[in-house]
């Protein structure tokens, strides 16, 4: 019984998770616009993927199996970072370079990584 209701509670907080990160985007698009929407989906696509790998972390911990679900859910930490390179490149390639300062991230907006962090979180 316990470990149905675990079951269920996981999928209830990556549900849950996924479901806050649509509202967010739909409330991103209205006041902000499809391009930061877009940048928020992604950040919150990340925080569902974090959630998902810290689950699997979780279950691991104590099991044979916990050195090979430590490698997997350590994963996790590459999902924000990921979302930043996509903006970061998708505005080079678009030719948007907001500051001076030769670098990857000096394309990236503070209001795009506004909305790919707070969309993680």
């Amino acid at each position: 019984a316990d470990g149905e209701n675990y079951g269920e509670i996981k999928f209830s907080l990556l549900r849950n998770a996924a479901v806050a990160g649509a509202a967010g985007t739909i409330v991103a698009d209205l006041f902000r616009g499809p391009g930061v929407a877009v940048i928020y989906f992604a950040g919150a696509l990340s925080g569902v993927a974090y959630l998902f790998l810290l689950g699997i972390k979780t279950d691991t911990l104590g099991s044979t199996d916990a050195k090979v679900g430590s490698n997997v859910s350590n994963l996790r930490f590459v999902f924000p970072a990921l979302v930043l390179v996509g903006v970061a490149l998708s505005n080079m390639m678009n030719g948007e370079n907001p500051v001076s300062t030769p670098g990857i991230f000096t394309t990236v907006t503070p209001e795009q990584f506004g909305a790919a962090m707070i969309g993680f979180l």
